[in-house]
């Protein structure tokens, strides 16, 4: 009995399995985070939700505020901690992975890092919802506005008007794979080019005052419109 037990502890560690016992979640804080009964904050691994004010946060929130209240068990990976002090796990509820009903939900995109562990998984649940068009994959009707360049050595995009006529893009949003944001307040006649450092805006360029933005190995891209919708996705 004493060496099953230790050969089960050694799977679930070679598994990345670092709870072993439920834990309780008391509260959940987004579509991505929760807090457990013991004050622990846990950020969802391998996945991004939408962040307040942005168009399928509640959404996603609600979805992840099934299992309040519940018992979970939480997998850990390579990097188990964020700079928030935050604990980084993928989160299990009767059998299920959470983190993945998200993304099938298309309430959340895949994030990568160094967690590999269920990577694949995710991805695989992420393209089946894109071509669905769910959730944040709901495509806009949009044909007019182009990406023609994604330079992330010069932390430059730039866009092209299809259209022989001016598209408004206030309201619209470019995101990176993380949580960065730029609000456009521009009409687009034929090009924008959209620089992630500091500058003047005028009619072709426009300053995202961010730093920098786009990783040189890996990113993706997501423009959509005032409604939330996607125009241009991209990734390389």
């Amino acid at each position: 009995m004493m060496k099953s037990k230790a050969v089960l502890i050694l799977a679930l560690i070679l598994m990345g399995c670092t709870s072993t016992e439920p834990t309780k979640v008391e509260r959940v804080i987004d579509g991505d985070t929760l807090e457990l009964s013991n004050g622990t904050k846990v950020r969802l691994l391998g996945i991004n939700t939408p962040e307040k004010g942005e168009p399928f946060y509640e959404d996603a929130k609600r979805e992840l505020q099934w299992i309040e209240g519940s018992r979970i068990s939480l997998q850990r990976d390579v990097v188990s901690i964020d700079k928030y002090d935050r604990l980084l796990s993928y989160v299990w509820f009767e059998g299920e992975l959470i983190n993945k009903r998200l993304v099938d939900k298309g309430l959340a995109h895949v994030y990568r890092t160094k967690n590999k562990l269920h990577e694949q998984e995710l991805l695989e649940a992420e393209r089946v919802a894109r071509e669905q068009e769910l959730g944040l994959w709901a495509r806009s009707n949009e044909s007019c506005v182009e990406l023609l360049e994604l330079d992330e050595q010069e932390e430059l995009a730039v866009f092209s008007n299809a259209c022989p006529f001016e598209v408004n893009m206030t309201g619209w949003t470019l995101k990176d794979e993380t949580t960065k944001s730029y609000d456009f307040v521009f009409v687009l006649d034929k090009l924008v080019r959209v620089h992630s450092g500091k500058g003047v805006d005028n009619s072709t360029d426009v300053y995202w005052n961010a730093g920098n933005v786009w990783n040189n190995d890996y990113d993706r891209l997501f423009l959509r419109n005032e409604d939330g919708l996607l125009v241009v996705f991209y990734e390389y």
